[in-house]
């Protein structure tokens, strides 16, 4: 199936906006660098696994024949992974969760009351 130019310009919009993610992520970093160096301590490394998740991520998706937008997409989902690995579960008790779920009901309730009217 041939692209559309629609598809070249989202795809453009959407390297654009990574670059430009990218950049400000790397002036936020120096500016912590910074701080953290007026306070006097060291700036922290690069968790060691979600680097060579990323890494690892890119050489895979550089061998497939696979669309720009589905690399960019498989790349952010395996960091974003990697990166989720390394965060604590929460975890709700019974009664916060029968709480939640009758909020949820009710919520859901006046939507539906709200419709019909």
């Amino acid at each position: 199936m041939a692209k559309s130019s629609g598809d070249t310009s989202k795809l453009e919009l959407v390297e654009l906006a990574l670059a430009g993610i990218d950049a400000q992520i790397k002036e936020l970093t120096d500016k912590k660098a910074e701080l953290m160096a007026l306070v006097g301590q060291a700036a922290p490394a690069a968790p060691k696994r979600a680097a060579k998740a990323k890494a690892k991520a890119a050489k895979v998706v550089k061998g497939a024949k696979v669309s720009k937008v589905a690399k960019v997409a498989k790349v952010a989902k395996v960091a974003k992974s990697e990166a989720d690995a390394d965060k604590k579960k929460r975890v709700f008790s019974a009664a916060t969760r029968k709480k939640l779920r009758e909020a949820a009901k009710a919520r859901w309730a006046r939507a539906k009351e709200a419709k019909t009217e």
